[in-house]
């Protein structure tokens, strides 16, 4: 649950921005390593909807560019399920040390798979991740971004903020508080365990989202898994 996926959650009317290492919304400035791929996946449910996001990672090549090709099903309370794809690019600006902080840009398109002719116009979102040490094990990461709704014809303005706090090297806690322009403001907890089996990690999360069936929190469970490490 790593990648940007800002403007996809955003698109079916869940607050979300962009998936960091931890699978937080909040993005972070980082990509994956050259010639290098990583197979992430996560779902959630909250009793009445469920959401489900599966997507390989690479870059190929030295080139600098991490590609993203992102499937998600989202199941609404008492309706059809909404299939969607997403692509993403993202690149580091500039080459930073982990004192000082990184910036990337991420550039993405949301494509829904419906019936509905009018509903399958890409929505494109544009994401600026910032990330930095606090100390040796606290990280932050800060974005900032636009998503263009071509199914509502609005622009809308994206934020976020996350801290990651390494308690050992297997398990990291995170918290985030994230908001999209007229969907108000939420927030996700959990932790991360890393090497559950070799070159894998799992997730468990809490986020606070407003789903139309009233239900407002959501449990998630995300796995991210590298076949050659990372």
């Amino acid at each position: 649950m790593r990648k940007s996926i800002l403007g996809l959650m955003g698109f079916f009317a869940l607050p979300s921005l962009a998936l960091a290492s931890t699978s937080m919304v909040v993005d972070d400035a980082s990509i994956v390593d050259p010639n290098r791929c990583e197979i992430e996946s996560w779902f959630g449910n909250n009793g009445r909807d469920s959401l489900f996001y599966f997507a390989p990672v690479c870059q190929f090549g030295d080139s600098g560019v991490e590609l993203t090709f992102a499937y998600e099903r989202w199941k609404p309370y008492q309706q059809s399920a909404q299939n969607y794809l997403t692509t993403e690019a993202k690149t580091l600006l500039g080459s930073f040390d982990q004192q000082r902080g990184a910036v990337a840009l991420a550039l993405g398109s949301t494509f829904a798979l419906d019936s509905d002719p009018v509903k399958r116009v890409p929505s494109y979102y544009v994401n600026v991740p910032v990330s930095f040490q606090l100390s040796h094990s606290t990280m932050v990461h800060v974005n900032a971004g636009l998503q263009q709704d071509n199914v509502a014809s609005k622009t809308r303005t994206t934020s976020g903020i996350g801290l990651e706090q390494q308690f050992n090297r297997h398990v990291t806690g995170f918290a985030e508080v994230f908001h999209i322009e007229g969907s108000g403001t939420n927030w996700q907890v959990g932790a991360l365990l890393s090497q559950v089996i070799a070159n894998a990690s799992l997730t468990v999360s809490l986020m606070r989202t407003d789903f139309d069936s009233g239900r407002d929190h959501t449990l998630f469970f995300a796995f991210s898994f590298s076949p050659r490490g990372r």
